[in-house]
């Protein structure tokens, strides 16, 4: 009789095979995405977070528990400036001259960098400590009295010269002159990564003091102007949970009282 092919049989092996390369296929595939983390050690996030919590150290290790106060982050974060301590702000403002004082002294105050560049002596009060920021997000603030001296000459001036712009040193033109200045004053002052002060830091530091006050958000706004809407859940982080007071019932003055 003719030999005949066993199909039944060839079709199995075939069925069997591509079962196989199936299931290798997944499990390699499976392999190659899962994370590197081991079950129940802890979980490690990026720079970003750390800095938003805890400030300088490389990594932010979080225990399993504590991954439930995380969870309002967002997966992307856009890279969040040096947090610096009211300590370190004010040795910067000790090692700095007095327009540098100056600058230091609005950015601790809320304004940015080009609200500061917008500032005529004219928006200053007659004794130095209210500010009216002109501009798109124009707003009222008040510097520390501590620091009247650096604005209550100028501005108790004639008219003449009150629409004289309060930055007029050519090293106080952009912001990367500004930056510069200060990170040259960070050395000068022994501060610990003397790049990373930056105007953008002050600022930050600022917000960041109010917000771990329990200042509501709505009013630190009011104070410093808009936030980028990936920074607000950084500083939502740093609120303590329950909190909510005014920016009448929190302490405003961010230098160093023994200052």
């Amino acid at each position: 009789s003719p030999v005949r092919p066993d199909y039944m049989r060839d079709a199995g092996f075939a069925a069997g095979g591509s079962l196989l390369f199936a299931v290798l296929s997944l499990v390699l595939f499976d392999l190659l995405v899962r994370p590197a983390q081991k079950q129940g050690s802890p979980a490690v996030y990026p720079v970003t977070y750390n800095k938003i919590l805890q400030g300088t150290p490389p990594s932010l290790q979080i225990s399993d528990e504590g991954q439930k106060d995380l969870s309002l982050l967002p997966p992307v974060l856009p890279a969040i400036p040096r947090e610096m301590s009211r300590t370190e702000v004010s040795r910067l403002f000790r090692a700095s001259p007095p327009d540098l004082q100056r600058v230091i002294s609005l950015l601790v105050a809320g304004l940015g960098v080009e609200d500061i560049f917008g500032l005529k002596w004219a928006d200053i009060a007659s004794d130095g400590l209210g500010i009216q920021v002109p501009g798109k997000q124009h707003r009222s603030v008040i510097v520390s009295k501590r620091l009247r001296p650096l604005f209550e000459i100028e501005a108790a001036g004639d008219r003449e010269s009150s629409d004289q712009r309060l930055l007029v040193g050519e090293e106080m033109r952009s912001v990367e002159q500004i930056d510069g200045s200060l990170a040259n004053a960070a050395r000068e002052a022994g501060l610990t990564e003397p790049d990373t002060v930056r105007a953008e830091s002050l600022r930050h530091s600022y917000v960041a003091y109010l917000a771990r006050q329990g200042v509501a958000m709505e009013e630190v706004i009011q104070v410093v102007g808009d936030i980028p809407p990936g920074f607000l859940p950084a500083y939502e982080i740093l609120h303590p949970p329950g909190a909510d007071i005014t920016m009448e019932e929190a302490q405003t003055d961010f230098l160093d009282p023994d200052m």
